[in-house]
């Protein structure tokens, strides 16, 4: 059985790195992120503001993801 030091140490590599992928794929697929965040309402498109905000979202994701990095290891 795994210590809870050694739980603790796997969840705090994992959690950041999931963070970090999540922004990585809304910067470079928003406009799917859009989709899979508002599902499919009928007649409507993702606008240009709107895949925008999926990008910065995406970046901010990505510098929130490696500080939890940092954070958790130094």
């Amino acid at each position: 059985m795994m210590s809870d030091d050694t739980i603790l140490k796997i969840y705090s590599l994992v959690i950041p790195v999931i963070v970090v992928l999540i922004g990585v794929l809304q910067v470079i697929f928003p406009e799917d992120a859009w989709w899979i965040e508002h599902g499919m309402p009928k007649n409507a498109e993702p606008s240009d503001a709107g895949i925008l905000c999926t990008r910065i979202g995406g970046i901010v994701f990505v510098i929130f993801g490696v500080i939890l990095f940092f954070a958790m290891f130094f």
